[in-house]
């Protein structure tokens, strides 16, 4: 009476049985990783229910396709998990159409570049022009009260995608950069700051 749960897990599908075994294998792998995501949130529930039945808790897990073109096909799985608060957490997983392989951030750009600590200047840079436009926003930035919540870096598995634009988007969860109250932050990254270090097998950026 008091939980409820409310799951969908999508699968991604190679089309008929002619694709190469590569792109099987890329999206038998995509699909385990989101099986994996989303049943660490079904545990934590049921384990939760369990020990605290009398409690009120609720999870949805549901998904929307980000992108689905000639050359990419990208789906968001989110997860929101009520306990009082609400807290969203979301996964984006990508297949290249043009190779069969699974996109990640770093294979975007050129091995050795320093992608990273560029991206991470220009969010910065966006975080500090934002608050400066609105007083209502707020990151965790420069902060010397809380210097462990201060933004440093993107992660080498950092959670993007690539918008209708052909722009890359990285995005943040709730609390990972400010405060709930701004929900899940994303910043669009100028193709300018990051042509130079973009892999030139690649043509998915613009």
């Amino acid at each position: 009476e008091h939980y409820q749960a409310d799951v969908n897990v999508p699968q991604m599908s190679a089309g008929d049985e002619n694709g190469s075994q590569e792109l099987q294998e890329n999206v038998a792998k995509i699909n385990a990783n989101i099986q994996s995501y989303t049943d660490q949130f079904v545990e934590e529930f049921k384990q939760s229910m369990e020990e605290n039945g009398e409690g009120y808790e609720g999870l949805n897990i549901s998904y929307d396709v980000v992108t689905d073109n000639d050359k990419l096909y990208s789906i968001k799985v989110s997860a929101l998990q009520i306990a009082g608060d609400a807290m969203e957490t979301n996964r984006y997983y990508h297949l290249d159409k043009t190779t069969g392989t699974e996109l990640t951030l770093s294979s975007l750009f050129r091995s050795g570049s320093d992608y990273q600590t560029v991206i991470s200047d220009e969010i910065r840079k966006q975080m500090k022009e934002q608050m400066a436009a609105d007083a209502s926003n707020r990151y965790f930035l420069d902060d010397p009260d809380f210097p462990e919540w201060n933004f440093q870096q993107i992660q080498e598995n950092q959670n993007f995608y690539i918008n209708s634009d052909g722009k890359l988007v990285i995005a943040f969860d709730e609390t990972e950069v400010a405060p709930a109250s701004m929900g899940c932050p994303e910043f669009v990254i100028p193709t300018e700051v990051i042509q130079d270090m973009l892999n030139p097998g690649l043509s998915l950026i613009r």
